[in-house]
């Protein structure tokens, strides 16, 4: 007898859903240590990890390797109807879950294709689109599900060109680029040197710079910039905390420093920013915002 489907929520408390053009949109949190019995989705998945984790643990004896670590920065895909377990980690799990409806014709094949393997990798700029969605999730507006649209079909585009590249196959990342990218997540907002990255892999300073642009497509200081940068966008959108007060947690010199990067990759100065989101409507502080930052991480978005 067919295993019964179950949705991507099951065992999270909080989660909000959008349903965009034959795709369900997923930000979802799930609690410390908890464990997700083995079921199968009806839908293939697409699913970034943001922060926390779990293992994914698949029950096919075809599997060559059955069990992936889903730490902050994981993306990973799951083809419809593919059984598997999540063993979630001590300081929970926020993700974000693409599911496509590939009963019609709206997505290419290469991207169809992709969606009907195990996939298991990291991808700096991928991850930036994803944080993307859950920030449009938590403080949405009027454009918010034409935005959505568009983020969901760009990832799903170039996933789907980096698998036809190669890059997305299992082992292609050496498992001390995971241990460096975990460390610029824990780390993000403290003075980092490429130093201190580098001793956490375990490899010469050189060699992680140019493995970590290849692998992840920008250079480590843009990567992390990226990493400051949006988690002041979610202050600032979550929190009513002073904006020079949330430059220098984010690990900035003064105001004026994120102000600068912040109009440069944005368009718009902070205070623009958080009066917009306001001025449209856009929530204080959300209770799926808040989980990350009250349990000690991070909180990026």
């Amino acid at each position: 007898m067919p295993e019964q489907p179950v949705p991507v929520t099951m065992g999270s408390p909080r989660f909000e859903t959008r349903d965009v053009r034959s795709c369900l949109v997923t930000l979802a949190w799930f609690p410390p240590g908890a464990v997700l019995e083995p079921h199968v989705h009806d839908r293939p998945i697409f699913a970034t990890m943001l922060t926390g984790g779990f293992d994914l643990e698949f029950a096919s004896p075809a599997i060559r390797r059955s069990r992936f670590s889903c730490a902050p920065g994981t993306i990973f895909t799951e083809p419809a109807g593919e059984k598997h377990a999540n063993h979630v980690a001590p300081n929970g799990a926020r993700v974000v879950v693409l599911q496509p409806d590939l009963a019609g014709d709206e997505l290419p094949r290469r991207c169809v294709n992709m969606l009907d393997r195990i996939n298991h990798f990291r991808d700096g700029p991928l991850v930036a689109i994803a944080r993307h969605v859950a920030r449009e999730i938590i403080s949405p507006d009027d454009v918010t599900p034409l935005a959505i649209e568009g983020l969901v079909l760009e990832m799903l585009a170039e996933a789907a060109r980096l698998e036809g590249d190669q890059r997305l196959r299992r082992g292609a990342m050496p498992s001390w680029l995971g241990h460096a990218t975990d460390f610029l997540h824990s780390h993000f907002r403290e003075p980092v040197r490429i130093g201190d990255v580098a001793g956490a892999a375990g490899v010469h300073p050189a060699h992680l710079a140019a493995v970590f642009r290849r692998v992840h497509r920008v250079p480590l200081g843009t990567y992390l910039r990226r990493l400051r940068l949006d988690w002041a966008a979610e202050q600032l959108l979550g929190t009513s905390v002073p904006i020079s007060v949330i430059a220098v947690q984010a690990g900035y010199a003064d105001q004026a420093h994120l102000t600068r990067s912040f109009k440069r990759e944005i368009g718009v100065t902070p205070g623009s920013y958080r009066r917009a989101r306001q001025r449209a409507g856009a929530p204080r502080r959300t209770q799926l915002l808040s989980d990350g930052v009250a349990r000690g991480g991070p909180g990026v978005v």
